[in-house]
């Protein structure tokens, strides 16, 4: 890392779930799918951050606790960045999802100060981004928005540093925060 990371913290998705996403690159042939490593549910970005910062966001997010919970996609859909255009798989509400991103708001305002996120948390995984704005990639997902995905249980989150490079952005893990599973009843 260097003296200013680039910080989010998300979900990352299971083997099988992510395999599943990429094979949505045979319904979309002319659009470059996000490989498979980099493929998560971001819960906030937090964008450039003084290394100096890390231990004390580690902290934070060690305090947010919270049980495992299951996630199913909720259909595919499109949006519009300037004159390009982004493709995303969305997930439906979990009230285990808003706990999740309610406890670590809290965290991140309590134990560090930085301010509550203003846009609205709207869950999914991005699957591509393009430069230009194709309508056909928005009527296509439109089609086969019941085709997304598998249902998944949710058993951690992470610290992620992202470094933009030419070829698109890279995440490493920094820090995972396992969540209680509500199955067992201590150690």
């Amino acid at each position: 890392m260097t003296d200013i990371s680039r910080l989010f913290v998300a979900i990352a998705l299971p083997e099988p779930v992510v395999a599943a996403l990429r094979s949505l690159g045979a319904v979309f042939p002319d659009v470059r799918i996000i490989p498979g490593g980099q493929a998560h549910l971001t819960l906030r970005f937090l964008g450039p951050t003084p290394a100096s910062m890390i231990p004390r966001i580690r902290e934070a997010l060690a305090s947010v606790g919270g049980e495992m919970f299951g996630l199913a996609f909720g259909g595919l859909g499109t949006f519009r960045t300037g004159a390009g255009m982004v493709l995303w798989a969305g997930l439906s509400g979990n009230p285990g999802l808003g706990r999740l991103r309610d406890g670590l708001e809290t965290a991140l305002l309590e134990g560090l100060g930085l301010a509550r996120d203003k846009r609205a948390f709207t869950p999914h995984v991005t699957l591509a981004r393009m430069r230009t704005f194709r309508p056909w990639i928005a009527q296509k997902a439109e089609a086969y928005a019941d085709e997304v995905g598998q249902p998944f249980t949710v058993s951690a989150f992470g610290l992620y540093e992202s470094e933009l490079r030419p070829s698109g952005a890279v995440h490493a893990l920094v820090s995972e925060y396992p969540l209680a599973d509500p199955g067992k009843n201590g150690p």
